[in-house]
């Protein structure tokens, strides 16, 4: 992975500290950057050595306090990773809210309306160019697989899930990304569940693929309003769809 540039002033911070810290603020300035995102994979030993000038002691130093910090996540044979900053023990327990109270799943596509909503106008504005190839990869993988869809409701979800979350990333707002991948267990069971519930039926179906595609054109057009209100548009609609042909839920009643 290649290493983005350093400011002045960031460089003359970094020279004042002591080898192992420099390697500390370097890592800590991508990810509150967003250059580096949850989940995504360290920067090699020796990119890091070449770009900070610091031996691999001090190297290894500073990683072991990005570890104490809960910053980075080291696998055995896999190397280091930035870990996510929102607490992963809740979504067991909205799994079973989501399944017991129909209404859980509302709250958390009003989350969503907010801050996908945001997302999609923030990268409407700042996405780069690799950004919307891969907004267009992952849109196009989710109408391709619609097209020729074949019942794999799992398969189905992950793509649309994929689709959004390649947006949020584009956003370049770290705050954002990982308050998104600390959902990231909720989002992806309210992206399953709703697809169950809706894709069945032709009317529903049709109306998520015309929204996505209006998302995507939103994006690649770079109009950041439109973007946003597509985005609010899609869950709102989901969420009245859901009123009318998920006949369990409260308020819902089976259309035809």
């Amino acid at each position: 992975m290649s290493l983005p540039g350093t400011s002045d002033t960031e460089r003359a911070d970094e020279l004042d500290a002591t080898p192992s810290e420099r390697v500390v603020q370097h890592l800590e300035r991508l990810i509150l950057e967003g250059t580096l995102t949850p989940g995504q994979s360290l920067p090699s030993e020796r990119q890091l050595k070449a770009r900070l000038g610091v031996s691999r002691e001090s190297l290894r130093t500073g990683l072991e306090r990005l570890r104490n910090r809960g910053l980075v996540e080291t696998r055995r044979g896999c190397g280091s990773f930035v870990t996510l900053l929102a607490p992963r023990e809740a979504p067991e327990g909205l799994d079973a809210l989501m399944a017991r109270y129909p209404r859980t799943l509302e709250d958390l596509l009003e989350v969503r309306m907010v801050l996908e909503g945001e997302a999609a106008w923030l990268a409407a504005e700042r996405a780069s160019g690799a950004d919307l190839v891969r907004i267009r990869r992952a849109f196009e993988a989710l109408r391709d697989y619609s097209a020729r869809y074949d019942g794999d409701i799992a398969r189905l979800a992950r793509l649309d899930h994929g689709f959004h979350h390649a947006i949020t990333l584009a956003a370049h707002n770290p705050v954002l990304t990982h308050t998104l991948s600390g959902l990231n267990s909720w989002l992806e069971r309210s992206v399953f569940d709703t697809l169950s519930h809706l894709y069945h039926y032709p009317a529903p179906r049709q109306r998520l693929e015309r929204q996505h595609a209006r998302i995507f054109r939103a994006l690649e057009a770079r109009r950041a309003d439109t973007a946003r209100r597509a985005a609010r548009d899609h869950l709102r609609g989901i969420r009245t769809d859901l009123a009318r042909w998920m006949p369990d839920r409260p308020g819902g009643e089976e259309g035809p």
